[in-house]
């Protein structure tokens, strides 16, 4: 009796601390840096040059490289941080991702809000603009930036290097590089957007979209406490 205990023992054991080494490996996220290289990446490769928006020729210009490129990888980077820190459900990285496509169309680039945006679905502006929003490309743009831009970007890393997202990978000293570059690179966009169209978005448009953001925002939290 006594042998038969001792030799199950062990056999108990060996099992736990094997799996636990594994289950350990297959959480590390590796370099962060090199995280933040692949988003910048596929980031904007996807929704630029895989849908043809951007020609392949034209996407490695240094216009691209320094505003375009850490536009995309940069924030979409750290909505997929905050999803493995917070283990985010995928309803709420939507939420998230329709908060960037205004941030960029809308403040940025401005495209929901200059007159010949709605070009690109092919409606008349006197029937989709509101308050100086063009109402139906900010709807087409904003769900495409979120599902194209964000979700399958992070899906994709995902697939390929799930240990790279798996776990939170920035820490406080990529998100002191991050911030200013963003920052400098929003700045930078709108002051050449504004020099290059002259045109001036009208107040209520910018009010409209600062209460969509903050719903947005309310939905994602509301959606994380069911």
């Amino acid at each position: 009796m006594k042998a038969t205990a001792t030799s199950e023992t062990p056999e108990r054991r060996v099992p736990k601390v094997e799996l636990t080494g594994v289950t350990t490996a297959t959480r590390t996220p590796g370099s962060p840096w090199v995280t933040l290289l692949i988003f910048l990446a596929i980031a904007a490769f996807n929704p630029e040059v895989l849908t043809g928006a951007t020609p392949a020729e034209k996407y490695l210009t240094p216009f691209n490289l320094l505003l375009t490129v850490p536009f995309y990888g940069l924030q979409v980077a750290v909505i997929a941080d905050l999803a493995a820190r917070y283990r985010l459900r995928w309803k709420t990285v939507y939420y998230l991702g329709l908060i960037y496509g205004i941030l960029e169309e809308g403040f940025a680039v401005q495209t929901m809000l200059h007159p010949s945006g709605v070009g690109n679905v092919n409606v008349p502006p006197m029937l989709t603009r509101i308050l100086g929003l063009d109402v139906a490309w900010a709807v087409y743009i904003d769900v495409f930036h979120s599902v194209v831009s964000v979700v399958s970007t992070i899906i994709i890393i995902k697939l390929i290097w799930p240990s790279r997202v798996s776990e939170p990978f920035l820490r406080k000293k990529q998100y002191a590089v991050i911030v200013p570059i963003l920052v400098a690179v929003y700045a930078a966009i709108i002051i050449f957007v504004v020099g290059a169209t002259r045109y001036i978005p009208e107040a209520g448009a910018l009010v409209v979209l600062a209460l969509a953001c903050a719903s947005l925002g309310y939905l994602a939290v509301r959606n994380q406490r069911k």
